[in-house]
C-alpha cells in the first residue's frame, strides 16, 4: 500500500470512528476536526490530519504499524472534534488485516472524554 493509498484508508477509518461513536452514544458529532497522537504524543493538528496520522504509522510501501485505536477523543476550545490516536508496540510489517478482522492498523475507538462532552 503506497502513501496516498494508506491517508485515504485513514480518512475512512476515522469517519467511520465518528459514525460508531455517534451510534454508541447517540448524539451526532461535529465533522470540523482535529487531530491529536497520545501514544507516542504529539501536537494536536487542524489541518492536513491524514499526514500526520501517517507521520507515526506509515513507514513506507511495506510497512505500517499494525494497531492503531482512533476515535473521538474531545471538543476543543473551538467546537471541533479532536480525533485521537494511540500506537501499539508491535513493529512494522505489511498492511493486512488487524486483531479485530478488519483491513489496516485501525482500532475505531471513542474516549471516555468525548462522553461527558456531548452529554
Amino acid at each position: 500500500m503506497n502513501i496516498a493509498e494508506f491517508k485515504e484508508h485513514a480518512s475512512e477509518r476515522i469517519e467511520a470512528s465518528i459514525r460508531k461513536a455517534e451510534v454508541d452514544l447517540g448524539k451526532t458529532l461535529p465533522r470540523t476536526l482535529a487531530f491529536r497522537w497520545l501514544s507516542p504524543q504529539g501536537p494536536t493538528v487542524t489541518a492536513a490530519i491524514e499526514e500526520e496520522v501517517a507521520r507515526l504509522a506509515f513507514v513506507d510501501d511495506e510497512h505500517i504499524y499494525p494497531c492503531v485505536d482512533i476515535g473521538p477523543l474531545e471538543l476543543d476550545g473551538d467546537g471541533r472534534l479532536v480525533i485521537g490516536a494511540l500506537r501499539a508496540g508491535f513493529a512494522p510489517r505489511p498492511f493486512g488485516l488487524n486483531w479485530k478482522g478488519e483491513p489496516g492498523p485501525f482500532i475505531l475507538i471513542f474516549f471516555e472524554q468525548i462522553r461527558a462532552a456531548v452529554a
